[in-house]
This record gives structure tokens, sequence and C-alpha cells, in this order.
């Protein structure tokens, strides 16, 4: 069966649905099938140096796509061939497809609060985003963002992580071999911290090392035991109630170091054992939440743990309910169509938009990176409902 291939004039529907600083997330339909998607779209920045960012997503979502698995616990993008993912010359935006999800753990876990926290729930999450992460990192990516709002639920209970635009896509891949499970990701030095959210980031990811790079910047050395940090912390949240606030941003020096890491196991130590916390999560978390990366889970270890626990021991959708897919609740505030999508960018919109679409260009073509180009679709706001 031929992949549906859209007119170069596909006009979208579009219904907002939030905006943050990752740009604008919009329900549309998929235009053959009809089902719910999610359509991300992402401004080109102007700076250089983040242009890498979005560029860093398309390559770990196309790796993704090189390399499927009907059980890898990742978001999957609807089967649009080259159509499930584009950018705009003429508005200097990126566009990305994915499948629609009912909800995210976030959301869930706000609407069920303490059920949301029962230790064979818990285990499910668990599981799930440890064979996510064992996919991600045998295929060269590290997540860098792992955190409630990134973890989806499906109908079924699947747990799926989501959410590429921090990872980090590494080295040469090919599809056809798949590395062992005891290979594990080098430690990397980068001039990338690896901190998305602070309160789920490793102290390697915050904590620079003493070493400088040629250009006197500063350098972090990591590796993909930083995502297992990240789940620990996660679910040392949802046991808890709170996050451990061990750093905090600082907009004008260094990050603040509120906890020296060296403690941070001595304290969720004692507080995951005074709220009486599951024997097989607490080792999963403490284990996950090594100070020092050499010492912390990482995929042969994690997959370890987990591959004998049931995997769906209180499938979330059985015991909750989730009906069919339908929109989460509306934002608080008005979301609006951006000036591009209804035809009314101004003239320093556009003569900024023509700067970025040419760095942007120059950046794939260095890069080696073929992303469609399709200023030529349009955009058109409807109440989309299933």
């Amino acid at each position: 069966m031929p992949v549906p291939t859209l007119p170069r004039d596909h006009e979208w529907e579009v219904s907002p649905l939030c905006e943050g600083g990752f740009g604008q997330i919009y329900v549309t339909r998929h235009p053959k099938e009809g089902k719910l998607l999610i359509m991300k779209v992402t401004e080109i920045p102007l700076d250089k140096d983040a242009m890498w960012v979005p560029r860093m997503e398309y390559e770990a979502l196309k790796r993704v796509q090189k390399c499927p698995n009907a059980n890898h616990h990742v978001v999957e993008q609807p089967d649009l061939g080259r159509d499930n993912m584009w950018w705009s010359e003429e508005h200097a935006r990126i566009f990305l497809l994915f499948n629609f999800y009912p909800r995210n753990l976030e959301q869930l876990w706000k609407e069920k609060g303490d059920l949301a926290c029962q230790p064979a729930h818990l285990q499910t999450i668990i599981y799930d985003v440890v064979c996510g992460l064992d996919y991600l990192h045998s295929i060269k990516i590290i997540h860098k963002d792992i955190k409630p709002e990134n973890i989806f639920v499906d109908r079924h209970g699947m747990y799926k992580i989501g959410d590429l635009g921090g990872a980090l896509v590494y080295g040469l891949y090919d599809p056809s071999i798949r590395p062992p499970a005891s290979r594990d990701v080098p430690d990397l030095t980068t001039n990338d911290p690896g901190v998305r959210s602070y309160n789920y980031s490793a102290p390697e990811t915050v904590i620079p090392i003493p070493e400088k790079g040629p250009d006197g910047r500063d350098l972090w050395t990591y590796n993909d035991s930083i995502d297992f940090w990240s789940l620990g912390m996660l679910i040392y949240e949802m046991v808890v109630g709170s996050v451990l606030p061990w750093c905090q941003y600082v907009a004008d020096g260094p990050d603040a170091i509120l906890i020296s890491p060296k403690q941070i196991p001595h304290i969720m130590k004692h507080v995951l054992k005074s709220h009486s916390c599951d024997s097989e999560i607490f080792n999963f978390v403490m284990k996950a939440c090594h100070p020092r990366g050499s010492a912390r889970l990482r995929r042969e270890r994690a997959m370890a743990i987990v591959e004998d626990w049931p995997p769906y021991t209180d499938p979330f959708a059985n015991r909750f309910s989730i009906a069919d897919p339908k929109l989460p609740p509306r934002p608080t505030t008005e979301v609006s169509l951006p000036n591009f999508m209804l035809g009314k960018d101004n003239l320093k919109q556009i003569n900024e938009n023509r700067i970025k679409a040419q760095q942007f260009k120059h950046l794939l073509k260095s890069a080696r990176v073929d992303i469609p180009e399709r200023s030529a679709y349009r955009y058109r706001r409807s109440e989309i409902r299933p």
C-alpha cells in the first residue's frame, strides 16, 4: 500500500491546545484516516547555536522511524512518510506530527492522586519507561528530559516517552545492526549541559567539569545514565509527593547547589522509608539516583531489574476507565493562532524569517539533513472534536 502523499497546498485544520517555550501545540486530523493527531510547531531561533536543537529533534525522530519497534514505548508519528515533519522557509518554523494520546503522566497523577502512586502502578510506569530508554539508548539517543509531562499513556495503559526536543543524538547508526544490551553509551563531553528540567536533572548535567573548552566555555561530561536518574527522581516524587530540590537555576551565574550530590542518597533513603516505600520501588530509585554516573543504573542493569516484573500488573486504563481519546481540558488562557497562520506577518517579521531561514537552510546543508520544505501548506482554525 503506497504511503500517502499530500498535495503541496494542503490545508490543515488546527485547534490550538497549548503553548510554551518550546512553541505551540495544536490538535489536527490525519488527512486520510481522520484520526486525531498532535501538531507541534517550533519557531526557528535566530541564534545560530540554538538552531541545533530543532535539527537534533528531527534527527532523533528520523532515527526512531528507521528502527521501528512495536514495543519500544516511544510516542509514534503517523504513517505519512515524508509528510509527518516539514519546515517552512517563508515562516521560519518547523512542524512535527505525532499520534494523539489522551493524557500524560502529570495529568493522570493530578486526576487520580494517591491511586496513581500505588506500588503496582509505579512498577508499570518504571517497566514501560525503562523499556523505552533501553530502545532509545540502543540507537544512540539520550532523551535528557524525562519528567511526568513527557510520559504519555495510551488507551491500553501503556506508557510512552515523548518530546525529543531536548534529545542528544550522537554517532553513526546502522539500523540493521542492533547493539547488544551491554554496549552502553560512552561518556560524552560537550558544551551543551544535559539540563532540561532542574527537578529531574543529574548532578553531572548541572555541575560542569573543571576543564574549559577551547573557546573558554564550560564543559559537561555525562552518559545515558542521566535518563535513569530522571526516572528515579520522577518515581521519588510520586512516592513522596514532592521533588527533591537539590539545585536551583541562577540566571546570571552558576546554578545554586542546595544539597551536595553526595548527600542526596542519604536524604532519599530516609524520606522514602518514612513514606513506607515498597522495597522493589525503593531499590530501583536508589540505584537510579546514585550521585556518580559510573555507578548508576544503565540499560543492562535496569532491564535485568524489571524483566521479572509483570509489565501490566495494574493497567491504568483498566483501573481508571480511560475512555476513547478525547481532548484534554482547554487551557485557562486562550491560545490564538500566530500571525503566520493567519497570513498577517508584518514586514519586520518577514525580514527576520528570511534571515533565520537562510541560516537554517545552510545548517541543514552542512549537516546533510533533508527536511521537506512546505511553505505552500495552509492552516485554518477549527474546533476539532473526536
